[in-house]
């Protein structure tokens, strides 16, 4: 409970005028509401690419090891799954991209064969000139 002689006196006032115990006790039934029940509580959430919600309140003092597996449950399986897709993605990009080069190349080395044949040169590397 909040004492006159070890609160601020702009707070105390705001807490004698009761001013702002309306909104004060709406935010108290959502949190309740949601489960958050006392201090401390934490709340960690996501954004799913639906663009919906998920996560968990934890109450009360956690220890490093609860927050990180929570965390890691939320958001880690998840990541190494787009990562994954991202990759092979990635890799056909790039199959795509050497399979075109490598079209490109045999074209550009047939139409060089061709063009040689024509001119006559049976070893398109061998030097022209005199012999």
């Amino acid at each position: 409970m909040l004492s006159q002689t070890s609160t601020p006196p702009v707070l105390w006032r705001c807490v004698q005028e009761e001013r702002y115990k309306p909104y004060i006790q709406l935010v108290q039934r959502h949190a309740y509401d949601l489960g958050l029940v006392g201090t401390p509580s934490f709340v960690l959430l996501r954004e799913r690419p639906d663009r919906k919600l998920e996560g968990y309140i934890l109450p009360g003092v956690q220890s490093y090891e609860v927050l990180a597996a929570q965390l890691e449950q939320l958001f880690y399986s998840e990541a190494v799954e787009e990562t994954l897709s991202f990759m092979d993605e990635e890799n056909k990009d790039a199959e795509m991209s050497s399979e075109d080069a490598s079209s490109a190349d045999e074209t550009e080395v047939e139409e060089a064969e061709g063009q040689n044949a024509q001119e006559g040169l049976d070893n398109p590397t061998a030097p022209v000139g005199d012999q």
